[in-house]
């Protein structure tokens, strides 16, 4: 069952989360029809670190001038709120990027 879904400002990455505490991100590409996208068939499914705590949200942030410090691979950064902690996490490849606790 999904719970939440993203979209990246671009429009280029979709991200989803599940009750089972699992997120996955879809590359998007247009369609030749006009107002149509196409996911990428193959959804990038992140590791089960995320599970058993299911996301409460998720949200694309700008990571724009910070993707060395970060070690992303381009200007997104997907960030996954989970209880008590923030995830931030590479919408290319689904690796952690770092994590937020909150104390």
């Amino acid at each position: 069952d999904i719970r939440h879904l993203a979209i990246n400002a671009a429009g280029t990455y979709v991200a989803a989360s599940c009750n089972s505490g699992q997120v996955y991100i879809w590359r998007v590409s247009r369609s030749l029809r006009r107002g149509e996208i196409c996911l990428d068939p193959f959804a990038l499914s992140v590791p089960g670190w995320l599970g058993p705590l299911p996301a409460l949200a998720l949200a694309f942030g700008d990571a724009t001038g910070v993707e060395e410090v970060l070690g992303v691979s381009g200007s997104d950064i997907l960030l996954c709120f989970l209880s008590g902690e923030l995830r931030l996490l590479d919408p290319g490849d689904g690796r952690c990027a770092g994590t937020v606790v909150v104390e």
